[in-house]
């Protein structure tokens, strides 16, 4: 991993927030892993999408960069509340097989449940029942707001 920054790319920018973010979502593209499922790479996304700047192209999470040109004090701005809210409520985001990645990590907290799938699938399943989430079929879920 490459822990140096390429000041190149910011030859033309003159305002120090825009210096910053395309030097870090660069950088940020060629050297950051999935830190949901661990695979090797994420991708960008097209310049101006609401709320999420990468995603990862295994299982599907999506992550928003916040760069800061000078030291983060204790907030961080969330950008767009609303554009926020609606990501989180996006279909793309609860399908199954997205939770089924956490299926090692699972078995390893409970060594005695030889049936991790199946009670990943019972929970959803009781979350459903109680309002939670809503099934859309295929795998796919949607939190309720």
């Amino acid at each position: 991993m490459d822990t140096l920054l390429d000041y190149s790319l910011a030859r033309g920018y003159k305002s120090k927030s825009q210096i910053a973010r395309v030097l870090t979502e660069s950088w940020t593209e060629e050297n950051m892993y999935c830190p949901v499922c661990g695979w090797p790479t994420i991708n960008k996304f097209p310049n101006n999408r609401a709320v999420a700047d990468f995603y990862c192209p295994n299982c599907r999470n999506e992550f928003e960069q916040k760069s800061k040109n000078g030291a983060f004090g204790a907030k961080i701005a969330d950008g767009a509340y609303s554009t926020f809210i609606q990501r989180i409520i996006e279909d793309n985001l609860f399908t199954l097989e997205m939770v089924y990645h956490f299926e090692e990590d699972l078995a390893a907290k409970h060594p005695n449940n030889h049936n991790v799938r199946a009670k990943i699938r019972q929970q959803l399943q009781q979350l459903r029942d109680r309002g939670i989430i809503t099934f859309l079929g295929d795998g796919h879920y949607r939190k309720n707001v």
